[in-house]
């Protein structure tokens, strides 16, 4: 494994950040490289988290760590400038009396973390090379000793550290008490705790083998427990992730079912589009030569007819005109899709100038008048835009209340739409009859008072949902309607 890899680097370094305050942990590595790939994030995240740290070198001199931590660390003379960062050697740390003494460094430990907590520090951190004890200095006998007892101090006191030992040169012997006495063990770049660890108050009493043994029984029963945890868990995923293969194949097989239901409707649309085009295009044919032949009927039979016979040619005829404008409607009606127009930048201001145009008789008749706000440039179909704009106002005056008509055709922008509305003081309908106007052939007036096919409102909302809007109607019946209809500003 390459320690000093940005990717093992980076692995070590998130999961000593979540080393905590009260933490006493054993480092076992085998290189420098991978000793340093704990230390230094360690000491680096106590220093930016304004904690003091002590660095105690053994294996590398106080010079060789101050140039190592300098690497990672590259403000590390400012923090060790101000003092939260001190770097001494093992003779400082635990041999300042000549010798070994667990008390005299507990002690040592109590007075640096008191210090730094009076400093403002929120917390002591430490981090020793361990290799000192094997130059058999007097009092070293009683390290694992000091090793076990000093856990209760970090847990007490707001205080984290680090032993670090050196695998290649302790004993397997030392390496198993080193494991007992740690609560937490990094090893390879991972963060455990750690299962073998043995509590002061066992590993330091006169019944230790028999503690042991108790504990190792329980342990023994614990782990049997979680594998059989484990093992009902795993049947309840494989159970689940059977259900769950079996709901996505049952939704892979509806959308598949859906995906062709779809083209099928789109296949059919199309046929009816087609047909209703063809249809209405043949249609026009015969029913002008009925229209045409009834014209001739009534001047050569003119004064000739009884009342009974003059009424049938007057509902032949009549019904003739109708079914022309029905024919002409659906034609148009039918275009929208198979002969639409692409989408082009469009002034509506203009399109408004030529629908007034259109429509000058008719609001000359009605003595209609209209209001139009200044209108936006937007992308559309300018042929149906004005086809739109046309049936409405068409609408607006054609539904006349006694009163003169007076439209305001106003506009407003969002993020994604333009919201355009078409407001009459005409004679309204009842609000539950909204959505049926939209449909196509729908009629909800007498074709003698209101002639027309009841076409136009189906072909506006076509026209709608082509420029990916929606349109709709706010009216009572006496009071008025707004038509409402928006256009997708995404086109």
């Amino acid at each position: 494994m390459f320690y000093n890899s940005p990717h093992y680097l980076e692995k070590v370094a998130n999961a000593v950040k979540h080393v905590n305050v009260h933490d006493h942990i054993c480092s076992i590595y085998e290189s420098r490289d991978e000793q340093l790939a704990v230390i230094i994030p360690f000491i680096r995240y106590g220093l930016e988290n304004n904690e003091k740290c002590l660095y105690v070198a053994d294996e590398n001199t106080v010079e060789e760590i101050t140039g190592l931590l300098s690497d990672g660390i590259p403000e590390l003379q400012s923090y060790m400038d101000k003092g939260a960062l001190t770097i001494i050697n093992k003779t400082k740390a635990y041999l300042e009396q000549g010798r070994f003494s667990p008390e005299h460094v507990v002690e040592a430990i109590k007075k640096n973390i008191r210090t730094a907590k009076q400093e403002g520090y929120k917390a002591f951190r430490i981090t020793g090379e361990m290799t000192w004890a094997l130059s058999g200095d007097p009092g070293v006998e009683h390290l694992m000793e000091y090793e076990s007892d000093v856990n209760h101090l970090y847990e007490e006191l707001d205080a984290v550290a680090i032993c670090q030992y050196n695998k290649n040169r302790f004993s397997p012997e030392m390496i198993r008490h080193i494991l007992y006495t740690h609560p937490v063990v990094i090893y390879k770049g991972t963060v455990c705790r750690n299962y073998k660890y043995v509590p002061p108050e066992e590993y330091l009493s006169p019944d230790a083998a028999s503690a042991e043994i108790d504990r190792t029984l329980v342990q023994i029963l614990e782990i049997e427990k979680r594998e059989e945890s484990l093992l009902e868990k795993n049947i309840e995923l494989q159970v689940i992730n059977q259900k769950l293969n079996a709901e996505i194949e049952m939704r892979k097989q509806t959308e598949d079912l859906l995906l062709k239901t779809l083209r099928e409707l789109e296949r059919s649309n199309s046929e009816l589009e087609q047909f209703a085009y063809v249809a209405s295009h043949d249609l026009q044919e015969p029913i002008r030569m009925i229209s045409v032949y009834t014209r001739m009927l009534e001047r050569q039979l003119e004064g000739k007819l009884d009342p009974r016979s003059r009424q049938c040619l007057f509902f032949l005829s009549d019904g003739s005109k109708r079914m022309h404008a029905l024919v002409q409607d659906l034609l148009a009606y039918s275009r929208l899709t198979s002969a639409k127009e692409p989408f082009v930048p469009t002034d509506i201001n203009s399109v408004l100038s030529e629908v007034m145009l259109d429509l000058q008789v008719a609001i000359t008749d009605y003595n209609a008048e209209i209001e139009i706000e200044e209108m936006p440039r937007i992308t559309a179909d300018p042929t149906q835009m004005r086809q739109l704009f046309q049936n409405l106002i068409q609408n607006a005056i054609k539904f006349k209340s006694e009163a003169d008509p007076f439209i305001q055709i106003c506009c407003e922008r969002s993020d994604s739409e333009w919201h355009f509305s078409i407001k009459d003081n005409g004679i309204g309908i009842s609000p539950e009859y909204n959505d049926r106007v939209f449909v196509i052939f729908q009629r909800l007036h007498e074709k003698e008072k209101y002639p027309g096919t009841g076409i136009g409102l189906s072909v506006c909302k076509k026209i709608v949902e082509r420029h990916g809007g929606r349109i709709w109607i706010e009216s009572e019946e006496g009071s008025g309607s707004t038509f409402h209809f928006t256009i997708s500003r995404s086109l």
